[in-house]
């Protein structure tokens, strides 16, 4: 036991030395980032493939330039839990000590918005919808809403679809997306034969698709986190064979690959929160690892918190206050370069990225250009 202390104590001795590098490192203030991840469960794939864009992410900023401040990330498994969300983001701010919170999916940004408001803290997240924007310290790095919903409605519109029906998981941003699809499809006289908004835990849909069916719709649209998305179109396909048209917003590229098969060749409307093509091809790369939903746009959180806390003062002797912070992101983030590709920030404090038409290839969401 007595060797197995010293081993660990110069362990930490040389981490410590590799870390620091310097007496430099012990003399500049440490930021510590607070990050809220899914890094269990159904979704723990994409919560590990953003963490570890995150770490690529890093990796580069200090590799490109000599930084101001230390950076202390601080990762954290949430789930999909709203409840172990708002646990582990009091944390952050209580104990832990955080200068900034980045949260992923609106499970969890919807439920630290608040949390962060009520302690001045700022918090980023990349969640549907504009709830997780709420109140002046809290950012969201999505695209609007309207937009992706007009974007649906005009490949619908272009491959000669006026009659749908809506299937939408109740959870999260959901509910806003649904909104702004039924007023796109209204504007643009597309008809929506069934609405039907659906519970979080439901995993039967024969009568809800048989109801569905008897409406004659040319396609159907699918809202909703992994694993429905797959369960939903694996029995459409039983009742309704293989060549059933269904589409989705983000549910397709959000399945793991052996689920994504099932629907090789469909199109969808992607949200954009993989990442670049670039950055999907450097992630694979460089991690070994396939960027999923919101890689990219915590990637891209994680650069727009350290460029706004080295850049948003001259004095390096401190750290940036939250208002300091703030005042620089809705300065300079107009056009802003990132993981995702350009984003401006728009409205009470989203940074609007731009969704895109893909495909499943091979289980992978292709860019179609």
């Amino acid at each position: 036991m007595k060797h197995l202390l010293v081993a660990f104590a110069i362990f930490l001795l040389f981490s410590c030395t590799e870390n620091d590098n310097s007496e430099e490192y012990n003399k500049k203030p440490t930021v510590k980032i607070g990050i809220l991840l899914p890094l269990s469960g159904d979704v723990a794939f994409a919560g590990e493939s953003a963490k570890q864009a995150m770490l690529m992410e890093f990796e580069k900023i200090q590799n490109s330039k000599e930084l101001k401040y230390n950076y202390e990330l601080l990762f954290e498994d949430v789930s999909l839990s709203a409840k172990t969300s708002a646990i582990v983001a009091n944390k952050f701010i209580n104990a832990d000590k955080v200068n900034a919170i980045i949260s992923m999916w609106s499970i969890a940004g919807n439920v630290v918005a608040p949390i962060a408001e009520k302690y001045k803290i700022p918090s980023f997240t990349s969640s549907y919808g504009e709830q997780s924007t709420k109140g002046k310290y809290n950012f969201n790095l999505n695209p609007l809403f309207d937009e992706v919903a007009d974007v649906m409605s005009d490949q619908l519109i272009k491959k000669n679809i006026r009659k749908i029906a809506l299937f939408v998981k109740n959870i999260g941003g959901n509910l806003e997306l649904r909104d702004a699809l039924i007023k796109s499809f209204d504007k643009n006289k597309i008809e929506v034969t069934h609405n039907e908004l659906f519970h979080s835990e439901a995993k039967d849909f024969r009568i809800s698709i048989n109801k569905s069916l008897s409406k004659n719709p040319q396609m159907h649209i699918i809202i909703g986190t992994v694993p429905t998305p797959y369960i939903f179109v694996k029995q459409l396909k039983e009742i309704a064979g293989d060549d059933i048209d269904i589409t989705s917003v983000d549910g397709f590229s959000e399945m793991p690959p052996q689920q994504a098969q099932i629907v090789n060749g469909k199109w969808l409307i992607d949200t954009g929160t993989f990442g670049t093509d670039e950055f999907v091809n450097e992630l694979k790369a460089k991690k070994n690892v396939q960027a999923y939903s919101n890689s990219g746009s915590m990637a891209a959180n994680l650069v727009i918190v350290v460029d706004a806390f080295e850049s948003s003062i001259s004095n390096q002797d401190r750290i940036p206050n939250s208002n300091e912070i703030l005042n620089w992101i809705w300065k300079n983030v107009k056009n802003y370069d990132t993981p995702v590709g350009k984003v401006t920030i728009v409205n009470d404090g989203l940074m609007k990225s731009n969704s895109v038409v893909k495909k499943i290839v091979n289980g992978r969401a292709v860019s179609i250009k």
